[in-house]
């Protein structure tokens, strides 16, 4: 248990040191097994954020618009003849619980879908980009290299607890719409979320450059160029396009 600690220690902190000393291709099991241990524990923090979520909301039942209805004016014009959706009632009232619930479920395969979607795309613009500087990359170390990233997101989990630990709970949420309403709770937290982002984007770029740069056998700046332009793609996106970022509000 300890060399793996002191092999994750030296992962973070050192990564040319971590390199130099092993194989990127070879710690493909162990990148696996990290990335395995961040769903685990993405899983844990997003069932305590609902539970906290729903322990601050004040009312026993929200009121939320119904997405099917059509807007007032077409029914006032043309009537359920034309609009049946015209029928149904503007609003319908939900527990807290059973829209949390739902809101789990969906964030939850949203995020799943999200990170195979930037692993697959980071493992093919990681092989991409050093080939075309004249590396030789080979598959099973940049997967593991891209897999290897995902460990500085544990502070993107921290900062989640962080965060509905001490502002959630004295919010009082009232949600009249159709946003994830795990999403909608941390609208107005979005500073912190942007500023770990940014941090966890720095310290990916260092650990692919250097994993990058032993396994393509290229030199440090080869292997930094090689890093800087997917995890740059991928910041771009997390915090620009509506959909892909884990929290973004759709």
């Amino acid at each position: 248990m300890r060399p793996a600690l002191h092999a994750v220690r030296e992962l973070l902190l050192s990564p040319r040191q971590f390199f130099e000393s092993h194989d990127p291709a070879a710690t493909l099991p162990y990148a696996v097994a990290a990335v395995l241990g961040f769903a685990l524990a993405f899983t844990g923090v997003l069932l305590f954020v609902t539970d906290q979520i729903v322990t601050s909301i004040s009312v026993d039942v929200l009121v939320l618009d119904n997405p099917d209805h059509p807007v007032q004016s077409l029914c006032q014009s043309y009537g359920p003849e034309a609009y049946p959706e015209c029928a149904e009632p503007d609003f319908y009232r939900r527990t807290p619980t059973a829209v949390a619930q739902e809101s789990l479920v969906e964030l939850g395969w949203h995020a799943a879908r999200t990170f195979i979607i930037l692993w697959v795309l980071g493992t093919m613009g990681f092989a991409f980009f050093a080939r075309l500087v004249g590396g030789s990359p080979s598959v099973r170390g940049t997967v593991a290299v891209t897999a290897w990233c995902v460990v500085p997101a544990f502070v993107y989990l921290g900062v989640a607890v962080a965060v509905v630990h001490s502002a959630l709970p004295v919010a009082v949420l009232s949600l009249t719409d159709e946003h994830n309403l795990i999403v909608y709770a941390f609208a107005d937290h979005k500073l912190p979320f942007l500023l770990a982002t940014i941090v966890i984007v720095l310290w990916q770029w260092r650990i692919a450059r250097h994993g990058v740069a032993a396994d393509a056998d290229l030199d440090s700046g080869g292997g930094a160029v090689v890093a800087m332009i997917p995890l740059l793609l991928a910041f771009i996106a997390a915090v620009g396009l509506p959909g892909l970022s884990v929290l973004s509000p759709y």
